[in-house]
């Protein structure tokens, strides 16, 4: 199995400690554990979850200059939904930007299936997305191309064991979904947790 972008949002740690403002901001742009623009962003929701703060040029700038440089990818204008305070002014900037979010040069693909919460970061299980990539020339089953996403989860004396996989081995997939490895990379995926309370959708960190 491969890895997978599916870390919980930037936290404050070691290398985040203590740091405000644009002291925060300059670490989320400079780390190697930002691996995408969504984890960018959801590094700045979170920080300033509860926090009065403005998304100004100047920050925006940064993230559109991050994302040239690491070649990363737009991301959907539905993941912007999930940002708290998602009305708010700060983050208008953001969804209006181009540069930032578009539907061109990815897709957002929904689990087959709904899970508890509980279920989700308690039990080992393999989630199933169907997804037939543009790229795809000739396939004998196209309706049943997609991929699975394997979930270990925490234990109580293993917080560090809780992981998100993509999985490249093609005698774990059932026979109604089959993976095709040279166009499925874990590299380029993010995967987001959406949470429905009482019929109104909600976030918990937003990544899954």
């Amino acid at each position: 199995s491969s890895g997978i972008n599916a870390e919980w949002p930037l936290r404050p740690g070691e290398q985040f400690k203590g740091l405000k403002g644009s002291q925060f901001l300059d670490a989320v742009f400079t780390s190697t554990d930002t691996k995408s623009l969504y984890m960018a962003l959801e590094a700045i929701d979170d920080y300033w979850n509860y926090r009065d703060y403005t998304i100004t040029t100047e920050v925006l700038q940064k993230l559109v200059e991050m994302k040239k440089e690491r070649g990363w990818s737009t991301v959907q204008p539905e993941f912007t939904n999930s940002f708290t305070y998602n009305a708010s002014l700060r983050y208008l900037s953001i969804a209006s930007c181009p540069e930032l979010v578009s539907d061109a040069g990815s897709k957002m693909l929904a689990c087959t299936e709904t899970v508890k919460l509980r279920e989700l970061v308690t039990k080992e299980k393999m989630y199933k997305f169907y997804f037939r990539h543009p790229a795809t020339t000739s396939c004998t089953r196209p309706q049943e191309c997609g991929f699975l996403i394997k979930v270990t989860p925490a234990t109580e004396y293993n917080r560090e064991q809780f992981n998100m996989q993509l999985v490249t081995d093609p005698t774990m997939y059932p026979a109604d979904i089959h993976l095709h490895s040279d166009l499925i990379s874990a590299d380029n995926m993010h995967l987001v947790v959406g949470l429905n309370y009482r019929g109104r959708r909600n976030k918990l960190s937003r990544r899954f």
